[in-house]
């Protein structure tokens, strides 16, 4: 300690881990079917640490489909209509990561609403 300091207190750092995720279609409408819509998964960290070693589970409707061959990029694994994406990526404070998924509309999904996704 300085012999300047003279509260002869030193703030504690709180650890703070806060991520926040945003699912946004890319791609405008409208949409027909066998139509492949582009979404972006994305993910800010919103807290004073970094973090790493991500699972995102995208749930997808039944009248959309996850395609392995438009999504090539190797993150997305379907199981039946959950889509889970392993992200290794460092994300710092203040930084985000976005992951592109394609869809294909399938029968009745021609009103494409906000589609749930879970980060753990």
């Amino acid at each position: 300690m300085a012999a300047t300091d003279a509260d002869h207190a030193d703030p504690a750092l709180i650890t703070v881990v806060d991520f926040a995720l945003r699912k946004t279609i890319t791609t405008p409408g409208p949409y027909a079917i066998g139509d492949t819509v582009n979404f972006l998964i994305t993910i800010y960290n919103q807290g004073n640490i970094c973090g790493d070693s991500f699972v995102i589970n995208d749930y997808v409707p039944s009248h959309l489909s996850l395609s392995p061959v438009l999504n090539l990029d190797g993150v997305g694994l379907g199981v039946a209509y959950t889509s889970n994406y392993v992200l290794n990526d460092t994300i710092w404070t203040g930084d985000s990561v976005a992951i592109p998924v394609k869809l294909i509309v399938l029968a009745g999904g021609l009103n494409i609403q906000a589609i749930p996704i879970m980060l753990r």
